[in-house]
């Protein structure tokens, strides 16, 4: 009975061999998923911080600092489709060069029923 058969190790080792790997990588995944989360928690800092300005009738700053990461604003203008009276101002979030985020704000100078 103490005596331990060659079978019994393989099947030990077959479970350290499948085991380990996969608590591994479940906790890899897990810290993936973390990271995503305050990453995309920044970029709605940033959002939320660049609407505010938006709605209080502020300008719209050139860069935000948000967490020790510097992302710049870009505005662009372009044509509503659904409007002619209206105009968009697409606003992008750029991080290290990448887009992360576009909002679009419409904003129209003259009333739409107006000829």
């Amino acid at each position: 009975m103490g005596r331990v058969t060659l079978w019994e190790n393989v099947f030990a080792v077959l479970v350290l061999v499948v085991i380990v790997p996969a608590i591994w990588m479940s906790q890899s995944h897990a810290y993936l998923v973390l990271q995503k989360t305050a990453v995309m928690q920044q970029i709605e800092a940033v959002e939320t911080r660049l609407m505010e300005d938006v709605t209080h009738g502020s300008s719209i700053p050139q860069a935000v600092q948000e967490e020790n990461q510097a992302y710049q604003i870009l505005v662009a203008q372009a044509p509503d489709v659904g409007s002619t009276a209206c105009v968009d101002q697409k606003i992008t979030v750029v991080l290290q060069g990448r887009a992360v985020r576009t909002l679009v704000l419409p904003s129209c100078t003259r009333s739409i029923f107006s000829p």
